[in-house]
């Protein structure tokens, strides 16, 4: 996966749409597999930008942290400061605080100065999602917002 979290070298493919009178780009995002079928992983409008400048499209990184053993499901997003952030449900067997660190640990090798910092969630949780398996983004800020540890006020 490149640094930037950009779609470029990683087997990514732009999905173009065909009409009997011109092309146009549909916004969707996919890869093809080795025998040739498109598997669609996301759009570009859920293209995240960053108060560093960064650009990301969240299912790259998603798709990274998923291939973690520790971790059973994710959601990226910005939270209220621009900053990336990931909702991460920890895999059965794994404590949160170990899903935590083997986030923590991936960022350093492949996401690099976008890395996102990582909210553990209860085992038990699940993250929103369309009956197609889709996440249901909107609602995440909320859950984000429930389960980010509180610190204490200074006083």
């Amino acid at each position: 996966m490149p640094r930037s979290g950009t779609p470029q070298g990683s087997g990514t493919t732009q999905v173009v749409g065909r009409t009997a009178v011109d092309e146009h780009a549909t916004g969707d995002i996919g890869a093809l597999d080795g025998d040739g079928f498109l598997a669609l992983r996301g759009r570009q409008d859920d293209v995240i930008c960053l108060a560093s400048g960064h650009k990301v499209i969240p299912q790259f990184v998603e798709d990274e942290l998923l291939r973690l053993p520790e971790v059973r499901d994710c959601a990226v997003l910005a939270d209220s400061r621009s900053r990336l952030r990931a909702l991460i449900v920890p895999a059965p067997g794994a404590s949160p605080t170990a899903a935590v660190d083997s986030v923590r640990r991936l960022d350093h090798i492949l996401i690099g100065p976008i890395a996102p910092m990582p909210v553990a969630l209860p085992a038990s949780a699940s993250l929103p999602r369309t009956p197609h398996g889709k996440l249901i983004r909107r609602q995440l800020p909320g859950m984000l917002l429930d389960h980010e540890p509180r610190s204490m006020p200074a006083t």
